[in-house]
């Protein structure tokens, strides 16, 4: 199990100068007990341990400007969704990217199912040697100025797909980059 040990804090700082290991911030309980860090500084940094060492890279948080940096990126790994033209899902739980190639017309929208509110995707769609292939969206999309976007009809074509979920209006915000070639 990793346990996020923050240093910078300053709640969480004074706590463990006090010598309470842990304690309570404005927002609830602060984290696991262990040595006293140093109070000040303008970044608080985030190291995750596995209980004996450190587990993971350290993200820093700016306090002063609210931006988390993490060395190396960060990456999605994409997910592969197994074409179909009638009966086509894409579990937006597995990924955040994901990727088709299209062997037919899709003549019955794709499901995406269990996003998250505020979830962004990107999913890459190919046109296979033949090209040519079409989609029926589904109804939960809505388009920049209400038109639904047109897959590149080229061989081998790819375009990009990136759609955000809103759970207040139960609807994807999409928008359709095309012509990747």
């Amino acid at each position: 199990m990793s346990v996020p040990y923050i240093i910078g804090n300053p709640y969480i700082d004074a706590d463990f100068a006090a010598g309470g290991g842990g304690g309570t911030g404005p927002t609830g309980p602060t984290g696991p007990t262990g040595p006293s860090p140093s109070v000040g500084g303008s970044n608080t940094q985030f190291l995750y341990t596995n209980g004996s060492a450190i587990a993971g890279s350290t993200m820093t948080f700016n306090n002063s400007t609210g931006v988390v940096t993490q060395p190396g990126g960060a990456a999605t790994p994409i997910s592969n969704v197994v074409f179909s033209p009638t009966s086509m899902t894409v579990n937006c739980a597995a990924s955040n990217v994901f990727s088709t190639t299209f062997t037919a017309n899709v003549t019955v929208a794709p499901t995406l199912s269990n996003p998250s509110d505020g979830q962004c995707i990107n999913w890459f769609i190919t046109q296979d040697a033949t090209g040519n292939r079409t989609i029926t969206w589904p109804s939960s999309f809505k388009w920049a100025n209400g038109s639904a976007g047109v897959l590149s009809t080229g061989a081998n074509a790819v375009d990009l797909l990136v759609a955000t979920y809103r759970s207040s209006t139960n609807f994807w915000y999409a928008t359709l980059l095309t012509g990747f070639a």
